[in-house]
């Protein structure tokens, strides 16, 4: 897997174009619908009546991101951001729109990673391989980002090692102790019981 080392430069998502910041006009549609979620929330009671919409704002899209509120978000971050505020709309349908959209960039994040780092015919088998292991015979295209990715992750640890980069004694730890476990463990025999 030559191509370990040149994935491990490349950020998928800045292929996409999805690590650049938000411009204006999509900073002020999130804008527009955190408003409108949080006049209704104070309509419905939810919030006071004198809550600081910045504040408020970006605690909300902290909520969403996981980190970055919408001045600091990304491409990425824009679907999970209107999702969120879309729920609190209630306008649950369109929430949910936005969030299988934010999936489906995260996935094919994912893809295109993989499809960097596995150049070769012998590279895909690989990954299928390891993607029947973990997945109990799945199929690469069947699999979530989540799941994609711990495959790109298994073949560029899989290239280190084979390529001897690394220290082995890092390797395969769970592994080790668990047989060291094992082997710590007395050995229970019963004795016949006199009684």
């Amino acid at each position: 897997l030559a191509a370990a080392a040149e994935a491990d430069r490349i950020d998928p998502a800045s292929e996409r174009g999805l690590s650049r910041p938000l411009d204006k006009e999509a900073k002020w549609q999130l804008v527009k619908v955190a408003k409108a979620a949080l006049r209704l929330m104070i309509e419905a009671g939810d919030l006071e009546e004198g809550t600081c919409f910045e504040t408020w704002r970006q605690a909300e899209a902290r909520k969403a991101t996981g980190g970055p509120s919408i001045s600091e978000a990304c491409v990425r971050h824009y679907q999970l951001i209107r999702a969120h505020f879309l729920d609190l709309q209630r306008k649950h349908a369109a929430a949910a729109a936005a969030r299988k959209k934010a999936e489906v960039a995260a996935l094919e994040i994912a893809r295109n990673a993989l499809r960097t780092l596995a150049q070769t015919r012998q590279d895909w088998q690989a990954a299928q391989t390891i993607a029947s292991r973990f997945y109990k015979g799945t199929d690469l295209r069947d699999l979530s980002a989540k799941q994609v990715w711990s495959v790109v992750f298994t073949l560029r640890n899989n290239a280190t090692a084979a390529a001897g980069r690394g220290n082995a004694a890092n390797r395969f730890k769970r592994k080790r102790a668990a047989a060291k476990a094992s082997l710590r463990k007395p050995a229970t025999t019963t004795e016949p019981s006199l009684f």
